[in-house]
């Protein structure tokens, strides 16, 4: 019989990808473990994703733009000061006043098994006295940021506390951050088989993410407006929604972009998109361990991204298998350029992109989840 796992992410209803790769890894897993995915939204726009028909789907209902209130009040700050009072409120009630009745409905469902959280209203709305595993998807600097800090001291510690990366889980265990619990890493999976595709396609650059200020898609924009006023040639398929959408299209238009730049809906036919691409371009403030850039790899398709610390030099080796950018717009714009206009680099860093993309594959990793579950299983 199998043992029955539980394991919470924030919804389904919207593409993210703390919410891909835990679905992946649910998929993954659910020919070893009997799993109910918990959803904190009421996933009231429907199931984007593909999972498997064994795994077990329960939501505790609380509205979405109120599961994902930090992206729901950068949408209406300043604008709409009534609606920023009741979403505050609404945030009260769930979070605080329904808190006791959705841990203990939690707690009667779970049982003495094990339950896996990913993300922070997951954390705060978990029971205590149950086997807990926590699966942080940011790097050190955000989790030894002022509010994570704060938020910490209003949870209880899980039994396991599981990273990244090596280099956040280095940084972790030599800082003065006291967890009380054990921490270690795992690396996330590819959701893609690997995929040899070393064809040119006419200077095609891809940005896929959250519209939102961590991913930093207006820098993306304007090293975009820095190429062009190069006159080079370039394609930008933006691949994202979010809170910045309407900042996106204002500066394309703006700035006169429309020849060079598309913005696209998220979409989960993401791997097609890579496959048509030379180079990923990302900006982001902070990444934990950037999913879209393991994604992109196993399609072949390099990455040049900015030096943001934890995992980077782990997922980049750079001028191998992509690029590490230390300074801003113009660095970036200097890089492209030189890269895409050199087609033999451009194929040779295809080619290591794709053969070191196999370091994520879900042979290697699912292994280390189904030790690490039972671990905790075993100490019941």
């Amino acid at each position: 019989m199998k043992k029955k796992l539980f394991w919470w992410i924030q919804q389904t209803d919207k593409i993210g990808g703390t919410e891909s790769l835990t679905i992946n890894l649910i998929n993954n897993l659910c020919d070893v473990f009997d799993i109910t995915l918990i959803t904190t939204s009421n996933n009231e726009g429907g199931c984007l994703y593909d999972i498997d028909s064994r795994v077990k789907i329960y939501s505790i209902g609380i509205p979405s733009e109120v599961t994902t209130c930090d992206q729901s009040f950068i949408k209406i700050r300043g604008f709409h000061p009534f609606k920023n009072i009741k979403l505050a409120f609404r945030v009260f009630y769930w979070f605080f006043i329904k808190k006791k009745s959705i841990k203990r409905k939690i707690k009667q469902m779970v049982g003495d098994n094990v339950l896996i959280c990913t993300e922070y209203d997951s954390y705060f709305l978990s029971p205590n006295n149950i086997k807990k595993i926590y699966h942080y998807n940011y790097n050190f600097s955000h989790l030894n940021s002022l509010p994570v800090r704060f938020g910490f001291l209003l949870i209880k510690k899980p039994d396991k506390f599981i990273v990244l990366s090596k280099e956040t889980f280095d940084k972790v265990i030599n800082s003065k951050k006291k967890f009380n619990c054990e921490i270690d890493y795992i690396f996330n999976p590819c959701r893609f088989r690997s995929t040899l595709n070393l064809a040119y396609h006419n200077n095609n650059i891809i940005f896929v993410g959250r519209l939102c200020e961590q991913k930093n898609p207006i820098m993306a924009l304007e090293i975009a407006k820095s190429l062009k006023d190069r006159s080079f040639g370039f394609h930008l398929n933006i691949y994202g929604s979010g809170p910045l959408l309407e900042k996106v299209f204002l500066y394309i238009k703006d700035n006169k972009l429309d020849d060079c730049v598309a913005v696209n809906e998220p979409t989960k036919d993401i791997q097609s998109k890579f496959l048509e691409s030379d180079l990923l371009l990302m900006t982001s403030v902070y990444e934990g361990f950037p999913l879209v850039k393991i994604e992109a790899s196993s399609q072949s398709v390099p990455t040049i991204m900015r030096n943001i610390g934890d995992s980077t030099n782990e997922i980049i080796e750079n001028e191998i298998d992509g690029y590490l950018i230390d300074g801003g717009v113009k660095e970036y714009a200097d890089k492209i350029i030189e890269i895409l206009s050199d087609k033999e680099k451009l194929i040779k860093i295809k080619e290591t992109s794709y053969k070191r993309s196999f370091l994520w594959n879900i042979d290697l990793i699912k292994p280390k989840w189904i030790k690490l579950i039972n671990s905790e299983f075993d100490k019941r």
